[in-house]
């Protein structure tokens, strides 16, 4: 018998070796521990709770510090956080023009 990898017969031998092992695994876990999916979901809904958290803070605060926008009480979206922060910038006067561009019609 050919022990190249290739092989259909040694293929077949490998996997049937590889699924008792499994197989056997799986028994003496299975047995062991109960699969507790409340739990788990419980915990993965709490490390993306942590996550989001953090990362609305840190937006937040630089948001808050580079362009002195309260991002979460002046502002629903992304748009209108960076739509005030360039009114903040920038005192506009008159707009019977492009206020862009500075020019009037």
């Amino acid at each position: 018998m050919d022990p190249s990898p290739t092989n259909p017969i040694t293929a077949w031998i490998r996997f049937m070796n590889m699924r008792e092992e499994f197989l056997s695994r799986y028994e003496t876990v299975s047995k062991m521990e109960v699969l507790d999916n409340r739990r788990l979901l419980k915990s993965y809904c709490h490390a993306d709770v942590t996550v989001l958290r953090v990362a609305c803070r840190t937006f937040r605060r630089h948001i808050l510090e580079s362009r002195n926008v309260e991002v979460f009480l002046e502002s629903m979206t992304i748009a209108s956080v960076c739509n005030n922060a360039f009114r903040k910038m920038r005192t506009v006067y008159e707009f019977n023009g492009c206020y862009w561009h500075g020019q009037s019609f």
